[in-house]
C-alpha cells in the first residue's frame, strides 16, 4: 500500500541528505551512483506513484483493497 511507497520516500529522502551534507562537508565530494537531479527525479516519480497508489490506478490494484492495502467492505445490492 501507500505505506511501503512512503517508506522508500523517506529512505530517499534520508540518502539524498547524506549526499548534501557530504557536499558540504567536503569541497571535492563526487557522488558515486546518483546525482542530486536525479534522487530529486526519483522523489517526483515515487510521489506519482504514492498518488496512483491512492487513487487505485495502479497496474494489479483491486476495488476490494484500499490504498492501504486494507480490505474493503463490499456492499452487494
Amino acid at each position: 500500500g501507500v505505506l511501503t511507497i512512503l517508506d522508500i520516500i523517506h529512505a530517499k529522502v534520508l540518502r539524498t541528505r547524506s549526499v548534501m551534507e557530504a557536499m558540504l562537508n567536503d569541497p571535492n565530494y563526487r557522488p558515486n551512483f546518483e546525482s542530486m537531479e536525479d534522487s530529486m527525479k526519483d522523489l517526483i516519480n515515487y510521489a506519482s506513484f504514492f498518488v496512483a497508489f491512492s487513487r487505485g490506478g495502479i497496474n494489479g490494484q483491486t476495488a476490494d483493497r484500499d490504498a492501504f492495502n486494507r480490505p474493503v467492505n463490499v456492499v452487494v445490492q
